[in-house]
């Protein structure tokens, strides 16, 4: 009997001492079609393409016989553009230049299929890359009733299951970027706009949805690092997007500090989506490349009450480099008031904005708000070169 519960302790020991090597490894991934593109997986990817109606004369490409109005366009999918057209006249068929031959004769319409107060078209597979190196990638279309734009975005994405931090997490992998692989990008602010990137999705709190709320990003350019149940992991993906491996690490820290106690920060990096709020407004983050997708600074008047700001990095911002063993600054400091005068806009002489920037690039959006309620837009005078008052307004929200 003594002996035999001594097995069980052993089996139940050696279960236990393998559970942190179970909850890693290679993973298969299998490509799923999206039958809409409302999953947060399929966001990430999302581009909206202003679609013009033009003369069919004034076109070119166009299938034979086309005459009337047409929406056309030429959609920056990757490192090519994809000519799709309508005829305005039955927006239900949509020509795609599948084969990147520049022309629409040779292709089959799309067929609409209505969803939701807008029309759906494909997956169509396209041709990308040239000779030995030519792949497929997947494209759905959706053109909103009565919209001039139509939004692209891949027609599925990998999709899986892996065991991490001692759970099973949902994966999605998106080819942001077309180009038939799923790979590591460019990290940049501008980068990130154009979509080139590839996306990774990942369930991380096992609600059976890829969360896009600030305080819980699971939906992310694809990380060199992920965190799962307290737990660092590296990644990488076979270009095919066939597999995953997962492998524990233990990354080394640095420290990033917002020079303030008073923030909230929702960070993308090479090491994943973070949220970070309080901790006198430092926090310990693996050596890695960031980029704030968010910041909230806050601060309570003589009343009680909180006033706060909500800004984001500009296009042209760079991303914050944390170091192991040091302490970067964020850069929230030396708030500056910016006017941003433009020529005509809608039928005015000048359009005048109005901007708070940071001297880390972190643009914050004009008006504070006290208590979770937008302000009054402030007022601005413009004064001659003798000090008289030429104009005397506020602005307004756009």
């Amino acid at each position: 009997m003594r002996r035999g519960l001594f097995v069980i302790l052993c089996l139940i020991a050696a279960v236990v001492v393998a559970a942190p090597a179970w909850a890693q490894g290679e993973f298969k991934l299998q490509f799923k079609k999206a039958d809409t593109d409302t999953a947060g997986v399929m966001r990430m990817a999302r581009q909206y393409v202003p679609a013009p109606a033009m003369p069919a004369s004034q076109l070119s490409g166009l299938p034979e016989g086309a005459a009337g109005n047409w929406l056309y366009v030429q959609a920056p999918l990757g490192q090519r553009k994809v000519l799709m057209a309508m005829a305005q006249a039955d927006t239900s068929k949509l020509y795609v230049d599948t084969n990147g031959d520049g022309a629409l004769k040779d292709e089959k319409p799309l067929e609409a299929a209505a969803k939701s107060g807008q029309q759906v078209f494909g997956p169509v597979a396209l041709s990308v890359g040239d000779g030995k190196d030519k792949r497929t990638v997947s494209l759905s279309v959706m053109q909103p009733t009565g919209r001039s734009y139509l939004i692209c975005s891949p027609g599925g994405y990998w999709s899986g299951t892996a065991e991490l931090g001692g759970r099973k997490v949902s994966l999605g992998l998106v080819d942001s970027d077309w180009d038939g692989r799923i790979a590591r990008g460019e990290f940049s602010m501008k980068a990130i706009m154009s979509r080139r990137f590839d996306g990774l999705a990942i369930d991380l709190d096992g609600d059976g949805r890829f969360s896009t709320s600030v305080r819980n990003f699971e939906v992310m350019p694809l990380p060199r690092l992920i965190q799962a149940g307290g737990v660092y992991y590296s990644l990488s993906v076979k270009p095919d997007a066939s597999a995953v491996t997962f492998t524990k690490v233990e990354p080394k820290l640095g420290t990033l500090d917002a020079g303030t106690p008073d923030v909230e920060v929702m960070l993308f990096g090479d090491t994943g989506a973070h949220y970070l709020k309080e901790s006198g407004g430092k926090w310990p983050l693996p050596a890695g490349d960031y980029l704030a997708g968010r910041v909230v600074l806050s601060r309570k008047d003589d009343s009680g009450a909180t006033w706060s700001l909500t800004g984001q990095p500009g296009q042209d911002t760079g991303p914050i480099r944390v170091e192991a063993g040091k302490t970067v600054a964020m850069g929230l400091g030396g708030l500056v008031a910016a006017a941003d005068v433009s020529k005509a806009s809608r039928g005015n002489p000048i359009s005048i904005g109005f901007a708070l920037k940071s001297d880390g690039g972190i643009e914050f959006a004009p008006g504070a708000m006290k208590d979770g309620k937008r302000q009054a837009a402030p007022t601005f005078k413009i004064l001659g070169e003798n000090g008289a008052v030429l104009k005397a307004d506020k602005f307004s929200y756009g």
